[in-house]
């Protein structure tokens, strides 16, 4: 329209708002028909997305399968994986989540643990054969599944720059 080539400040407008032209003229023409009456407020009628009672059933399922583990204390289980339950949700019933709605279930449902502060990590133990290189140990005796009858010793190394993992294996004690 020839009055936005005109007026810049109309066209700035647009742009800052990212407000199309057709969408600005709906507007003002509303607002004409009925300026006591006129809002831009959006009210929805019903909640756009609201998951069904079976996706509900299906977490409350894995948040519950979660809680049996982190209460094993053969298990080293300590918190709940709720990028876990969200990938099991999708393969179970082919229907896209967020992990964060996991975790909102979980918060409004009562399985939700928060993370503890001030938590020191283990001891490391220095380890080097030449300038510039680190290489960081460590091992960790669990119950690795709750399928497992016996624990088993985990021993890992990482370059500790990259944090590449060079070496892991399982070993029976």
């Amino acid at each position: 329209s020839p009055v936005f080539r005109r007026d810049r400040s109309v066209v700035k407008f647009f742009h800052n708002t990212e407000c199309s032209e057709r969408r600005f003229y709906e507007i003002l023409r509303k607002y004409r028909e009925s300026p006591e009456d006129f809002t831009i407020t959006y009210a929805r009628k019903k909640p756009q997305h609201r998951l069904s009672e079976q996706v509900d059933e299906i977490i409350r399922e894995e948040l519950e399968g979660d809680r049996r583990l982190i209460g094993d204390p053969e298990i080293s289980v300590r918190q709940y994986n709720y990028a876990a339950i969200r990938d099991s949700v999708v393969q179970r019933l082919d229907h896209e989540i967020s992990a964060q709605t996991v975790r909102n279930r979980a918060k409004e449902w009562g399985y939700f643990i928060p993370k503890r502060k001030g938590e020191r990590a283990p001891p490391r133990e220095v380890v080097t054969e030449a300038t510039g290189m680190l290489l960081q140990h460590d091992s960790s005796h669990h119950k690795w599944s709750p399928y497992a009858d016996k624990k088993w010793i985990l021993i890992t190394t990482l370059e500790d720059h990259s944090r590449y993992l060079l070496y892991a294996d399982f070993k029976v004690k």
